[in-house]
């Protein structure tokens, strides 16, 4: 990606840049090439307040990585469209709000690697920011992209319901979001065009995963050990508390792909987070120690006691 990157100044438009664009999808398996994705910066806006979405190509799950402009390209509504959308099915539309941007937190990049729309918080309750790319070069490839970031989680149903309209590849949890906590398994259904997807691996992230140097340059993607099943289901467990992403990239033949994202926010545990230590499950072992301390004075009162 970065040798690409590189490339990328060289060409100015037409065939270069369409050159460019299938050596970063094509060339690598499906499964390596970079996500589009709402890049996940904050869980809670509140009503009334602005709420950034950011969306870039990207194999880090908290941070952007390539925009548009690094395959020289300047998206229309056709191209890259987004929404905010609120649990009783009101939208705010982002399509005509996305400029150029630099993520402070990206750093292979220099420059603008993201697009990001800005728009307040109109009502109460979950919102799912859906955003979508589609980029379509005849007799080269065919690529969507479809990626959720789903926050101001309440246990309102909302982060359930499908938003792709039966059009995309789009990841759906089988129970509210709201209740997604570390170390707790969720359920997921991966639909494709509104039908289960099965087999698909799935890849996931979170604040935690260690950023490594991969064969497409940085990412901190993982897969999960089982793929989905026949439903489309598959079971991610949040080992990390706060962003959690998981991750799907579709290889649906004849030089056409479609991925989807799912970002959300996943609490501690009560009575202990990840990392740390839960005193009742601790105290036993601490019994223990205590025991195997003592008991050289417990044998020598007693040897004494014989006397």
């Amino acid at each position: 990606m970065e040798r690409l990157f590189k490339m990328a100044a060289k060409y100015k438009s037409g065939a270069g840049a369409l050159a460019l664009i299938c050596a970063l999808f094509v060339c690598p398996p499906a499964a390596d090439a970079h996500y589009f994705s709402v890049i996940p910066k904050v869980s809670r806006t509140g009503v009334g307040n602005e709420h950034s979405v950011i969306v870039s190509f990207t194999h880090i799950t908290k941070q952007a990585q390539y925009d548009y402009s690094f395959m020289k390209l300047d998206p229309d509504a056709d191209m890259l469209n987004g929404r905010l959308i609120y649990k009783d099915g009101t939208e705010t539309d982002l399509t005509n709000l996305f400029a150029a941007y630099d993520d402070p937190d990206g750093d292979e990049v220099t420059g603008i690697d993201s697009r990001r729309a800005v728009a307040p918080i109109g009502k109460e309750g979950t919102v799912i920011a859906a955003c979508r790319t589609n980029l379509n070069i005849p007799g080269q490839m065919v690529y969507t992209g479809y990626s959720k970031h789903i926050f101001n989680t309440a246990a309102d149903g909302h982060s359930t319901k499908a938003a792709g309209g039966g059009e995309v590849a789009e990841i759906i949890p089988l129970s509210d979001l709201a209740m997604a906590t570390v170390g707790v398994p969720i359920k997921f259904k991966l639909l494709y065009k509104g039908s289960p997807r099965e087999g698909a691996e799935i890849e996931y992230g979170n604040e935690t995963t260690p950023i490594v140097k991969g064969e497409e340059g940085p990412e901190n993607l993982k897969k999960l050990e089982t793929p989905s099943d026949k439903e489309g289901i598959f079971t991610y467990t949040p080992d990390s508390a706060g962003r959690n992403t998981v991750a799907a990239m579709l290889d649906l033949g004849n030089k056409t792909y479609c991925s989807t994202t799912l970002s959300f926010e996943a609490k501690e545990r009560s009575g202990g987070g990840s990392g740390g230590c839960n005193a009742a499950s601790a105290l036993p072992a601490l019994l223990v120690l205590l025991g195997l301390s003592l008991a050289p004075v417990i044998k020598k009162r007693i040897k004494n006691n014989k006397r």
